[in-house]
């Protein structure tokens, strides 16, 4: 298996079909998750960024992700019993031929190989892989840029800084007091 360290608290979550991306009822992974929401909570703890998707708008997203043919850590793949994504099984490739997912039928978190779902028929066709394309760092430095853009009006002289998370704070907070000045 790889070097990659997952939380105890991912390995005692329980399958919920009723908690998956974008539901109301998500939150966090204790309660119960379905394959999709425990495969992105588990990206989004090792610092990568995916909206919630389900799997057939990932599979088809362009913008977040990207398909791959090679394989690595943390890269999401599908599985069904067809190649239409549309209901497909989730779940994180961790190397050495390992998936961590969370199913129905065992109804909590297990490592499987590709040969483990090809014995399943509801995961016997391998759909493929996407890889999530932005880590919170690189999310957060283009928010972080937009904001300030945003709150100087200023787009040319801004364009391309590298500002401390300090020193966004103090301007955002110089470009506040401006603005509740500016409203009285």
């Amino acid at each position: 298996m790889s070097d990659l360290s997952i939380p105890t608290y991912f390995l005692d979550a329980y399958y919920d079909g009723s908690k998956y991306p974008g539901s109301s009822k998500c939150k966090g992974i204790k309660n119960g998750a379905n394959c999709q929401y425990f495969a992105y909570e588990l990206l989004r703890h090792f610092r990568l960024v995916i909206p919630d998707f389900r799997s057939s708008n990932l599979w088809e997203d362009k913008i977040s992700t990207k398909k791959v043919k090679t394989i690595q850590p943390l890269d999401l793949v599908l599985f069904n019993k067809t190649k239409d994504p549309y209901g497909a099984h989730v779940g994180v490739y961790l190397g050495n031929d390992k998936i961590i997912h969370l199913s129905k039928e065992v109804g909590y978190p297990t490592v499987w190989d590709f040969k483990d779902f090809k014995k399943r028929e509801n995961y016997k066709v391998f759909i493929g892989a996407k890889r999530v394309t932005k880590s919170l760092q690189e999310s957060l430095a283009k928010l972080r840029h937009a904001t300030l853009i945003a709150s100087t009006g200023s787009s040319t002289r801004l364009a391309g800084s590298r500002l401390s998370d300090k020193e966004v704070r103090r301007i955002s907070k110089s470009s506040e007091r401006k603005q509740v000045h500016r409203i009285r």
